[in-house]
């Protein structure tokens, strides 16, 4: 958010940016299998994100159009 935001669709291969007013969740186990251990988790994070601005009173309602 230091340059403007990219987008929700971009997020996916985004990593290192900040999230403002937001938070991840990403899950990882260890499992057993025929193989042996492994460990299994979401490939991505889920992305739950909010945002934070502000607008001028005079532009909360709306106006006929001249």
């Amino acid at each position: 958010m230091l340059e403007g935001p990219l987008g929700g669709a971009a997020f996916n291969n985004e990593f290192g940016r900040p999230n403002l007013l937001g938070y991840f969740r990403t899950y990882e186990e260890k499992v057993t299998s025929h193989a042996g251990e492994e460990i299994r988790g979401y490939h991505k994070p889920i992305m739950i994100a909010g945002g934070m601005g502000n607008i001028r009173d005079e532009h909360v309602q709306k106006k006929e159009i001249q």
